[in-house]
């Protein structure tokens, strides 16, 4: 049997994976679904100022899944979308991480989903759900892992304080983030348009992965109290 394996082992070719991000429609991409071909290297007037307000409002509303981007009726697109979420979230991914106790991993998304913008205290979360924080930070990181939520830690020059100060919690998609906040989709608020710059820069990351695109949150200069929820390099202003 020992001598079996070792021949196996030795004439098994060597395989390597590559792996790869696919994420949902960007802002420049849902406007190509939509038909309108604008030009984004252009200064746009007014009148496609407004359009474009309007096609990123619905957007940072209602997600970046392709499939929804042409479903006009909104209760039909938070229908569809509350399956994705039921079948996949609050399902498969359950599944795939063996989670012990799926009411309180639902409870989680929907504690993340209200905190979506804001520092991440697991401690804090623990505590309000009665869970072990070693669950909690269990269950994060198999969101993590599944492209529902990701932690983005503060940009400091010292890696030790960046590593130690708490994270900010972000949702992978805004239509999953809306629904997990309630019934429907909600009119446009901060958090809402917080993430979704977030996932705008996060797409671009993996569109555009020589600009080193830095997702991370700032920790606030005492010259500027409200701080500073993104930052990236000069390189990538002509993307955004």
């Amino acid at each position: 049997m020992l001598k079996t394996r070792r021949s196996l082992k030795s004439s098994t070719p060597v395989c390597r994976a590559l792996p790869f991000e696919v994420h949902g429609l960007t802002f420049e991409e849902r406007t190509r679904f939509l038909g309108k071909a604008w030009d984004f290297s252009l200064r746009w007037p007014a009148p496609l100022h407004e359009q474009a307000r309007i096609v990123f409002t619905d957007l940072a509303e209602t997600g970046s899944y392709p499939g929804l981007v042409a479903v006009a009726d909104r209760e039909l697109k938070a229908r569809l979308l509350r399956q994705i979420l039921q079948t996949y979230v609050q399902t498969d991914v359950r599944e795939l991480g063996r989670v012990r106790y799926p009411d309180r991993f639902e409870a989680l998304i929907k504690v993340l989903a209200a905190q979506a913008g804001n520092l991440l205290q697991t401690t804090e979360i623990a505590n309000t759900l009665r869970m072990a924080r070693e669950t909690v930070e269990e269950y994060l990181y198999l969101l993590e892992q599944t492209y529902v939520v990701r932690r983005v830690r503060p940009f400091f020059h010292n890696l030790r304080s960046e590593l130690s100060k708490a994270p900010k919690i972000y949702f992978e998609d805004n239509g999953l983030l809306a629904l997990s906040r309630g019934r429907s989709f909600a009119p446009l608020d901060g958090p809402l348009l917080e993430n979704a710059v977030y996932t705008e820069l996060r797409k671009l990351k993996s569109v555009y992965p020589h600009f080193r695109c830095l997702v991370c949150g700032w920790e606030a200069p005492r010259n500027l109290p409200d701080g500073i929820d993104f930052c990236y390099p000069w390189e990538l202003h002509h993307y955004l």
